[in-house]
């Protein structure tokens, strides 16, 4: 079994490290977790990019990718737990479309 990243997922790494340094950086993720406070304008950000929703399936307005498209997102240290709520917030977001969807 190979065990490497496609292309795509390759191209989808490297996208996300470089949105997170650009538009997010460790700074903002400093203040955010110091203050508790919830980083809104970076999750607007993520909205927009269709990031929210990587798991849903497009019919619903998801962007329909592979779970390991998903975990490389939730695995850049700006996401991960205690850097400004996000890591939290992407599985919030698909539990609430999928009771939604399933209720």
């Amino acid at each position: 079994m190979d065990f490497r990243f496609t292309d795509e997922q390759r191209i989808w790494r490297d996208t996300v490290h470089s949105f997170m340094e650009k538009e997010v950086g460790r700074e903002y993720t400093r203040e955010h977790d110091a203050s508790r406070e919830f980083p809104w304008e970076v999750y607007r950000k993520m909205a927009r990019l269709g990031w929210l929703g990587l798991l849903l399936p497009e019919r619903d307005g998801g962007s329909a990718a592979d779970p390991v498209m998903f975990a490389i997102l939730r695995s850049d240290r700006q996401i991960q737990p205690g850097h400004g709520g996000l890591h939290h917030d992407l599985d919030v977001h698909r539990h609430e479309h999928f009771k939604s969807r399933h209720a």
